[in-house]
């Protein structure tokens, strides 16, 4: 296990809300992937676990992420947190159709809606962790989620 995955393991439907409890900190959030829909919200309890696909739940200091490859699987789960030899972050905009997002329920430029903390986001910063193998090639391993960003708040001094 590399030294950023500080614990991992599996859990059905019924242990999900716990292990989330566990977790969670005061200002975490979650993105929540469903078989019919997305879902970025401040953290609370999961209702609908018969159709959650991927969470992942963040904030500055790790991520928790449970994903099932099909609908009636258990999930594999691990929570990432700290350094890796090698790791970056990267900035990605989210697709929002302005002229048809006035609240937190987001429209994309395709059409399709998915749901925001709040109405003013407009960023995401991902964090990449790689690892050298034996020929001191890096392979990228991993990815969370780091922090929203809202319309006009820097990153990096940005």
């Amino acid at each position: 296990m590399s030294d950023y995955i500080k614990e991992k393991g599996r859990a059905n439907e019924n242990e999900l809300n716990a292990l989330l409890e566990r977790f969670k900190s005061d200002d975490a959030k979650m993105l929540c992937i469903y078989s019919n829909r997305f879902a970025c919200t401040a953290y609370q309890q999961i209702t609908d676990t018969a159709h959650l696909v991927e969470v992942r739940m963040f904030d500055a200091k790790g991520e928790f992420k449970a994903v099932r490859g099909n609908i009636c699987g258990d999930f594999a789960w691990r929570y990432l947190s700290g350094q890796s030899d090698y790791m970056y972050s990267e900035i990605q905009y989210l697709d929002i159709d302005e002229k048809k997002t006035t609240s937190s329920d987001y429209v994309s430029i395709g059409g399709g809606h998915y749901e925001m903390p709040d109405k003013d986001y407009d960023r995401v910063e991902i964090k990449h962790y790689g690892e050298y193998d034996d020929n001191g090639i890096v392979t990228m391993t991993d990815y969370c989620i780091v922090r929203l960003l809202k319309k006009g708040e820097l990153y990096n001094g940005l």
